[in-house]
């Protein structure tokens, strides 16, 4: 019989950047120089993390708590296809490292009397598997978030908050995401088009041909205009073009293997360009997928410039006695000149379910800048991130109609000839 029993285990699925805490007892808790043994042991990472942890000092019950989340964050990341996007001929592709399986052995050390040397006692009790993904909910949030209110196999969601006022234009790069506990349910992608007036143009099924696999219970789903097109792999409803040029509007859906929604529906309006360029900012959003949303109005770029410079002193007389001022002296230098891409981006109205959706790409860690390369090759440009210390949430009864202006800087700085 074991003697370590856990009072409150982890969350089989948890967001990895909230708290995942486990609470355990022990029959030896009050022995000297008791202290419990939590050893970490994440798939694919060799051997364990180790962490001994004295009783909680808040309680006369001696209990052992432990949060996990900061051991398990080191080892899990975003995942989205930031290069030429034509290699991606699949509906479903696994959000490789998004998340990631661990499991805990809870183990115990003391000594058996004041005298004796500690000893430690692993492996007491061995904890089942559990997994932990790319997430950081806000607070109020998390502590009455439920998994199965997103999972697949449960009541099922795309991992974004905006289903429904997706705004995109042909030929752009979109991906959304799901999340499973079981990593066979996601099994179609379907596709449907419609014309201004909401006639349905077409149906298309895209099947998931990932191998089961953990890393497959979080996957990453084409649905930008121009990846539906890149669609090859898998299709096994329709024929290419998805997205031919006279679509309205079209919605996606996650089917399971008897063609049953396990998703709701994801719907874009095609928007195209009227008086500016658009600018498109894909962001990971709260879920740890990515969103896209579009500033269809004026955008201005600018350089942001700083120097450093030193007091440079040249020598002004030669060998036989001759001053050599000259109008080419230079007393004052830049040894160093950096700049950086600053841009502005303006879109028209907005509602008041996108401006609070949009507090999401405010706050995001992890921006990008759409484009296309003088070699005509989709690719995301890296974003520092967005320039704002606060973002006010508007209501039409309050602010009546509203707009959105965000300055983001692009993450790479350029550099000129040191001196």
């Amino acid at each position: 019989m074991p003697n370590i029993t856990i009072l409150t285990d982890v969350e089989d699925y948890a967001p990895v950047y909230n708290d995942i805490p486990v609470v355990v007892t022990s029959l030896n808790r009050l022995s000297p120089s008791f202290r419990y043994i939590f050893d970490v042991y994440i798939t694919g990472v060799v051997g364990f993390k180790r962490f001994k942890v004295d009783p909680e000092p808040s309680t006369a019950q001696e209990l052992g708590v432990f949060d996990v989340h900061r051991v398990i964050e080191a080892y899990v990341e975003s995942y989205i296809l930031t290069i030429d996007p034509t290699g991606f001929t699949g509906a479903f592709t696994p959000m490789l490292g998004s998340i990631t399986e661990y499991q805990i052995k809870y183990g115990e050390e003391y000594r058996l009397t004041p005298a004796d040397p500690i000893v430690e006692y692993p492996d007491d009790v061995i904890g089942t598997l559990k997994y932990a993904y790319e997430s950081s909910l806000p607070f109020d949030e998390w502590v009455d978030f439920d998994f199965a209110d997103i999972d697949l196999a449960s009541n099922g969601k795309w991992l974004t908050t905006n289903k429904d006022l997706n705004r995109i234009d042909y030929d752009t790069v979109g991906y959304s995401g799901v999340i499973s506990s079981d990593d066979t349910i996601p099994e179609y992608l379907e596709i449907k088009t419609y014309d201004s007036v909401g006639t349905l143009l077409g149906t298309w099924r895209a099947q998931n041909l990932t191998p089961s696999t953990y890393q497959a219970k979080m996957m990453l789903i084409a649905t930008g205009t121009f990846n539906l097109n890149q669609i090859t792999s898998g299709l096994v409803s329709g024929v290419q073009p998805i997205i031919a040029g006279t679509e309205a509007s079209y919605t996606l859906q996650v089917l399971d293997t008897l063609f049953a929604p396990v998703t709701g529906l994801l719907t874009f309006t095609i928007e195209e360009q009227c008086n500016y360029p658009l600018q498109r900012l894909m962001f990971e959003n709260k879920y740890g997928a990515f969103d896209g949303f579009t500033f269809n109005l004026v955008s201005r770029l600018t350089n942001q410039i700083q120097r450093k410079s030193f007091k440079y002193n040249p020598t002004l007389v030669d060998g036989g006695g001759n001053l050599l001022y000259n109008h080419a002296n230079r007393t004052n230098v830049d040894y160093l000149i950096k700049s950086s891409k600053e841009l502005t981006l303006n879109a028209d109205w907005i509602t008041e379910a996108e401006n609070e959706w949009l507090q999401e790409l405010v706050e995001s860690p992890e921006i990008y800048l759409q484009g296309i390369t003088s070699k005509g090759v989709h690719q995301l440009y890296a974003v520092k991130g967005v320039k704002t210390n606060s973002y006010p949430i508007k209501t039409q009864k309050v602010d009546g109609l509203f707009n959105v202006d965000v300055i983001i800087t692009l993450s790479n700085e350029n550099y000129r000839q040191r001196k």
